[in-house]
């Protein structure tokens, strides 16, 4: 296989042919990404292993939403948990997406206390989306622990970018899409107005569906997973500018059934019938300003507040109705320098969370609350006095008063060469370190760890969970072509594998309620990642382009050695062995075709090969996916699609524990966008 994909990139290489891409690729190296450096930076100049996303591709494409964006990045594989959708990055499955940073204009969307990231209730769907960054490698030096092993941001519009002060009254988008499958319904409003000196953009997404619940059989248990239903729910968002100031804002309610308690001799079950809900709450606030000082100084200062709530309201006799509250404030200033051959940035952040556990039934907070106090520096310097060359290096020195016992050093070094005009060739060494901070359930209790009888917002470990990746990218591009070969290596150590709940001490505490602990974890000395992903676009003329990605992931685990405070399957982690539930190979391959003007179809074809799980290794598993879109044929201004998702149904998983439930049944359905 290997050796077929060299020979297929050898003959393209060797091709002369023009332009790069279309409108959506044509010029993705002049893209201004900001991820990378957090500052504008064009896209061929970012030392950085890094993938973008244009608005155009997602329409193209026909993606809905977040999971279906990283479905088709190199190195990324999603699953939907009984619990949540996880996203395992480059062979790395790491439990509740806890090293994985999601973010919306640069503003944290994680949880502290319970997920990471939950794709579902962070971002619905796409509508009101430029561009998505995606950093495959850790970025923690800039972005902190969340960012230990991957980054996306979601770019979102500005007003500048949709309103040309053209129409006085701005410019209104609205669009409905509907989901067969699923019986889901979303509506989406946006409006954007270029004022004088100020520039808004604001949008609202309502979206629901009735689709069925699914179970799937684990042994003697049943699992369940709601993510395809979802009661009413709202999304909110605000990007405004005046000056030097820049707003955003976000107020997000998503609601879902609460599946646990649905009775496991169910196969399949109505929503209406379920006996709880699950509801999760973010709202977020950040204000940025931009101080020029002289040509080559500038300050940049942004404050923000933030909650991210999930709250199980649950019915059944005798169970209890536990909430993840939390929020937090945050204050980061950088000051950016520039001379003849430097450009240099130092900052500084400060941040509190605010993290409970809270019982309703018991009219109090079940393990009461806890304060987070963060401090960080950080510095990242660009040289390039060396002809066509770039060198990058940065540190970061952070420290948690909750969770740290010393400072947490994270180091980067990356450098860019500009071979010639069509090729180039980046290195980039990057670490990390994820902090181990959970709260976990077991159906009844709701419980933070206890260390040494102490309360601690450990889960399971003392040490955090240190990262470092290696990454060897090369790119090539003439006027119709372009590919990416990048070679990755990730070691983890003291690997967070697994956590229980054993009920192996009680007490009565001082407010009289029975406090249980978690004492039941494994973690391992290390898992290694590594091999390498292949990106390319190919486009002979304008009516067409053909874009993909390969990637091949040998993941396992290094050393037997283990920590462990019950009895583990040890045969799990043997050294060397392969890592459970995690693909060998995964594969993208799509062509967009211009069928007359102004339409288009999208074919694409993705799959992933040597998932094993229980030592069961499930083969090649194929999905196809079609999109058809129609701008201004039946009306001016409306942009039309329909889409196919696994047109072939692919049901061959279904015993796969409950990682595929994402991807079963045929899901197919139409969206409408008509500009005002």
């Amino acid at each position: 296989m290997k050796f077929i994909l060299f020979f297929i990139f050898a003959t393209i290489l060797l091709s002369d042919q023009n332009d790069l891409y279309n409108m959506s690729l044509k010029s993705l190296g002049e893209i201004e990404i900001y991820t990378a450096n957090k500052e504008l930076t064009s896209y061929s100049e970012s030392s950085a292993v890094i993938t973008v996303i244009t608005a155009e591709q997602i329409k193209e494409q026909g993606l809905k939403n977040l999971n279906e964006v990283l479905q088709r990045v190199p190195g990324m594989f999603t699953y939907n948990d009984w619990i949540q959708p996880f996203v395992i990055h480059r062979g790395i499955k790491q439990d509740q997406n806890t090293a994985f940073l999601l973010l919306i204009d640069g503003v944290s969307q994680n949880s502290k206390v319970a997920y990471g990231f939950d794709m579902e209730h962070t971002f619905p769907n796409l509508f009101n989306v430029k561009q998505i960054e995606i950093i495959r490698g850790s970025s923690s030096t800039l972005w902190g622990s969340d960012a230990a092993t991957a980054v996306v941001n979601i770019i979102t519009y500005k007003a500048s970018d949709l309103d040309t002060r053209e129409n006085k009254h701005g410019i209104i988008k609205a669009a409905y899409n509907h989901h067969i499958q699923s019986k889901a319904d979303t509506l989406d409003l946006l409006y954007a107005k270029q004022f004088d000196n100020f520039k808004l953009m604001t949008s609202y997404t309502y979206t629901q569906s009735d689709a069925d619940i699914n179970h799937f059989p684990i042994g003697n248990s049943v699992r369940h997973s709601a993510w395809n239903t979802e009661r009413p729910s709202h999304n909110l968002y605000m990007n405004a500018s005046y000056f030097d100031f820049t707003l955003t804002a976000r107020y997000a309610k998503q609601s879902r059934p609460e599946t646990t308690h649905i009775p496991s001799t169910t196969v399949i079950v109505n929503p209406d019938d379920t006996k709880g809900n699950r509801e999760r709450t973010i709202g977020t606030i950040n204000l940025k300003h931009k101080l020029s000082l002289s040509d080559n100084f500038r300050v940049e200062t942004q404050i923000g507040h933030g909650f991210n709530n999930l709250n199980i309201y649950r019915t059944r006799t005798n169970k209890e109705d536990p909430n993840y509250l939390e929020s937090n404030e945050y204050l980061e200033t950088i000051l950016y320098s520039e001379s003849q051959n430097w450009k240099n940035l130092i900052g500084v952040k400060y941040i509190q969370n605010h993290l409970e556990l809270a019982n309703l039934q018991l009219e109090g907070s079940l393990l009461g609350e806890a304060i987070e106090n963060i401090y960080a520096g950080f510095f990242q310097t660009t040289y390039t006095g060396i002809d066509d060359l770039k060198i990058v290096l940065g540190l970061r020195v952070s420290e948690s008063d909750l969770r740290s016992t010393a400072l947490e050093v994270m180091p980067k070094f990356s450098m860019l060469y500009h071979i010639n005009d069509n090729w180039n060739a980046k290195y980039s060494y990057s670490t990390g370190l994820i902090h181990a901070l959970r709260v976990y359930n077991e159906s009844t209790y709701w419980v933070l760890y206890k260390d040494n009888g102490e309360r601690s917002y450990h889960n399971g470990t003392n040490l955090p969970q240190e990262v470092e990746t290696h990454e060897i990218q090369i790119t090539y591009k003439n006027k119709d072509f372009t590919i990416s070969p990048t070679f990755f290596y990730v070691d983890i150590k003291n690997q967070f594998n697994n956590v229980g709940q054993t009920e192996i001490d009680t007490k009565i505490g001082a407010d009289g309620i029975t406090e249980h602990y978690i004492l039941w974890y494994a973690n391992h000395k290390l898992i290694h990642s590594e091999e390498f992903e292949l990106e390319f676009t190919y486009m002979p003329d304008s009516t067409y382009n053909i874009y993909g990605n390969l990637t091949f992931q040998n993941s396992y685990h290094r050393s037997p050695t283990m920590t462990s405070s019950h009895n583990v399957d040890i045969d799990k982690y043997e050294t060397g062995k392969q890592t459970q539930g995690v693909p060998t190979q995964l594969y993208n391959l799509g062509v967009n075709v211009e069928i007359f003007n102004d339409s288009s179809l999208n074919v694409h074809y993705r799959a992933n090969n040597g998932f094993r799980l229980n030592d069961k290794d499930y083969g090649l598993q194929s999905y196809l996916d079609m999109n058809y879109r129609s701008k201004n044929v039946f009306m001016k201004n409306l942009d039309m699609s329909l889409y196919g998702k696994n047109i072939f149904d692919n049901t061959e998983l279904e015993d796969r524990d409950s990682s595929t439930a994402s991807n079963l049944g045929l899901n197919v359905g139409f969206s409408l966008e008509y500009t005002f």
